[in-house]
């Protein structure tokens, strides 16, 4: 893969002690880009390098037109990311990147090289039944309000922002259409442990569909609270990047 690529889809930021020993990818939550995680490098373990998945429509990436569907983001990132195996690897999926992340995992166990660990956070498990609005087609003004309805996910300064607003609808509204449009397909467990997260005030997801990750592992299943909403991230990075890496360093050290 060329450095344009990797530039073109990734963001990174290098292990603090510049020699990394895992690596950990994240998928951001809908409408929003790889800036989401600046910062969180901090709270992760000295050997870990962290990257973040640029998705068309979004940042630097805003004049090309955002997918509707997870399967040509799925066809995309499954040929780069055999590019990062030389190195331990953990997937981290946020919401909407829950659901990414999943579906990836499956790639790499098909490509023959699982991921060591997937995390997903404020994600219900892809059998469950999620009952949510159909909302992707909607008119902006009712779009936004339904999107605020049920996940509360516009943060204030940018809702108040008109301009800014206008640029990041149509990633939003085609990584709605993705989630509206998933149709989950059965399949054999993911051989790696699985750990999902939660807010403990989420008004999207709940315990029992969070639990049911358990069924899409072989492996070892956790879960954890976070004080919070749907967005607990957006508070709780620190602690999360510091959990997360706690599981990663385990598994360098269980490998070494």
């Amino acid at each position: 893969m060329t450095e344009v690529a990797k530039e073109t889809w990734f963001r990174t930021w290098p292990a603090k002690s510049g020699q990394p020993n895992a690596r950990l990818i994240v998928f951001p939550h809908a409408g929003v880009g790889a800036s989401l995680c600046n910062g969180w490098s901090e709270s992760l373990p000295e050997g870990v390098e962290l990257m973040a998945v640029q998705l068309p429509g979004r940042e630097n990436r805003v004049q090309e037109p955002p997918l509707e569907n997870f399967e040509p983001l799925i066809e995309a990132l499954y040929h780069i990311l055999p590019n990062f195996l030389d190195l331990p690897m953990g997937l981290f999926g946020y919401s909407f990147g829950g659901t990414l992340s999943f579906e990836l995992a499956r790639g790499m166990v098909a490509y023959g090289k699982p991921p060591c660990h997937l995390f997903v956070g404020a994600v219900m498990a892809p059998h469950v039944d999620r009952n949510l609005p159909v909302i992707s087609q909607l008119p902006d003004e009712e779009f936004i309000g339904q999107l605020q309805a049920h996940f509360g996910g516009i943060p204030p300064q940018i809702a108040g922002e008109a301009e800014l607003l206008k640029l990041m609808l149509p990633a939003m509204r085609a990584d709605m259409h993705a989630i509206e449009s998933y149709d989950y397909v059965a399949g054999d467990p993911l051989p790696c442990p699985i750990t999902a997260l939660g807010g403990s005030d989420d008004p999207v997801g709940d315990m029992a569909g969070l639990n049911a990750w358990a069924e899409q592992t072989s492996d070892q299943f956790r879960h954890r609270i976070f004080a919070g909403d749907h967005f607990f991230i957006r508070q709780r990075h620190a602690q999360v990047m510091r959990y997360i890496g706690e599981r990663l360093e385990q598994h360098v050290a269980a490998v070494a």
